[in-house]
């Protein structure tokens, strides 16, 4: 447990970031920061001289990592989805919509399947 003077240091620099990057209070529950947060603890036990440069990566860093992130799980599900489209054990189903504000059109694609 932290002390009362670490624990009101932490919720000092939680609300200034909230309240200076503009995110919604409700970020502090959000299960992905608290993952990345475990994770830095869990470095930090084994890493003694960690700075926060260390672990932090630029935009376009974080953006090529996302093409591989998404490269990664889908080779990961490919077996899987094509396993149960070729025994009948899969239901796609469509949403297709646009956004006059942003003259954008999405498709979302739902895989329900049902595993034997």
């Amino acid at each position: 447990m932290l002390n009362s003077t670490d624990s009101t240091n932490m919720k000092d620099k939680l609300t200034k970031w909230v309240c200076r990057s503009a995110r919604p209070f409700n970020i502090v529950a959000d299960t992905g920061l608290r993952d990345v947060l475990q994770t830095v603890l869990d470095l930090g036990k084994t890493y003694q001289d960690l700075k926060s440069t260390d672990l932090l990566v630029i935009p376009t860093t974080m953006a090529k990592n996302v093409h591989q992130l998404v490269e990664r799980y889908r080779s990961l599900l490919q077996p899987l989805v094509t396993e149960q489209a070729e025994n009948n054990y899969l239901c796609l189903c469509p949403d297709l919509w646009n956004d006059e504000y942003r003259k954008a059109n999405y498709l979302d694609l739902t895989a329900n399947y049902f595993y034997k």
